[in-house]
């Protein structure tokens, strides 16, 4: 009846292995649903605008992407259903941006585009750039243009010539860049060219510790899928984007493309460097975009830009409004596949003289080749 004995009249031994009546609780459930089941501390804490406890629930490892539920016993109002809403949804209806970054950091996400809906509706620009920006995404199929990139170097040098400390993955991307902003339920109208600057820096985030080489991260874009929106007009930069190869914009209500006619401010901001960026580049320059979806839009002018770009491949305009086609149509550099399926079209373009004796000089030519290739 030694120490053992004492401890054992502690409770300091081993407890009985079927003792059923003592289990062992968490004072801490983070996901517990409390307020009547119908919300967790996360979301009361949003709601509330307690930033430093939305922090200390998000570290202590919180779920960010429950979603609230109908309190027990409640009974929905006739005609109106109530819908679950998750903590980034309740962050951007209060316009709060603090809370909104430590949720985005902390793994929250807007699949079902409810929270990018409410900041559309409120015309919140900075809020719908960051729900915006998640959409980005590593393209493991296509690269940068790096070729163009260098091109851009005597300009960028000029910069950041007093900043010795910059290696090359500092001042450029290095992670091509596909953005999905396909069908996002929330009558999005407008593309920002900082949007595109935003989402290219979610993926190439070294960027953002040096403000003046942000605008070059443009270079990373690779694919844009903006289809199935409420779209009226493209920006000019979305055609100079000089690694894109794949453009989506089908079903919209895209009226008009832009022209050399046209020359709207660049939306992104009053740095030097893109300006250089704008005036460099002539209008329709995407020298790789090899695909450009245009379907189920609103177009009754194409213009001649189109046909110029040296990379296009496909190109579908069907179920437009397009009463003609331009002559430059016949000159595509490397056009295989033209839809134009569904329009106003009379007959095609007829060729001028100067184009018939070009095409013609570029038939011989390749014959010529074929010829002596056998």
């Amino acid at each position: 009846d030694g120490i053992l004995g004492i401890m054992s009249r502690l409770n300091l031994g081993t407890r009985p292995v079927g003792d059923a009546t003592e289990r062992l609780l968490c004072p801490w459930e983070l996901d517990a649903y409390c307020n009547n089941h119908s919300e967790t501390a996360l979301h009361t804490a949003v709601r509330g605008r307690h930033g430093d406890i939305v922090s200390g629930l998000l570290a202590a490892g919180a779920n960010p992407n429950l979603l609230t539920q109908r309190a027990a016993g409640d009974q929905p109002q006739s005609g109106q259903a109530e819908e679950a809403m998750s903590a980034l949804e309740e962050a951007c209806t209060n316009r709060d941006i603090a809370v909104v970054d430590l949720l985005l950091k902390h793994g929250a996400r807007d699949d079902d585009c409810r929270a990018l809906a409410v900041v559309v509706r409120n015309k919140d620009d900075i809020l719908t750039a960051k729900l915006l920006s998640i959409k980005a995404h590593p393209d493991p199929e296509n690269r940068i243009n790096k070729k163009a990139m260098s091109e851009q170097v005597p300009a960028a040098s000029t910069q950041f010539s007093g900043l010795q400390s910059l290696t090359y993955s500092n001042m450029f991307a290095n992670t091509p860049v596909m953005i999905n902003w396909h069908c996002q339920r929330c009558q999005l109208s407008q593309i920002r060219p900082q949007w595109l600057v935003d989402a290219a820096l979610h993926v190439n985030p070294k960027l953002r510790l040096n403000p003046k080489s942000q605008d070059l991260v443009l270079y990373a874009i690779t694919r844009l899928d903006v289809s199935n929106n409420s779209l009226t007009w493209v920006p000019p930069v979305v055609f100079q984007l000089q690694s894109l190869r794949h453009l989506n914009l089908a079903h919209n209500k895209i009226e008009k493309l832009p022209s050399e006619k046209d020359s709207p401010p660049w939306d992104g901001g009053g740095g030097g460097s893109k300006k250089r960026l704008k005036h460099s580049l002539k209008l329709y320059s995407a020298s790789l975009l090899e695909e450009l979806y245009l379907q189920y839009n609103r177009l009754e002018v194409l213009p001649d830009e189109v046909f110029s770009l040296p990379g296009l491949v496909t190109l579908d305009v069907s179920n437009n409004k397009l009463p003609s086609l331009p002559c430059k149509m016949w000159r595509a550099p490397k056009l295989k596949e033209l839809n134009a399926a569904f329009n106003l079209l009379k007959d095609l373009p007829t060729l001028q003289q100067e184009d018939v004796s070009d095409t013609a000089s570029v038939c011989s030519m390749e014959s010529s080749r074929s010829v002596d290739s056998q």
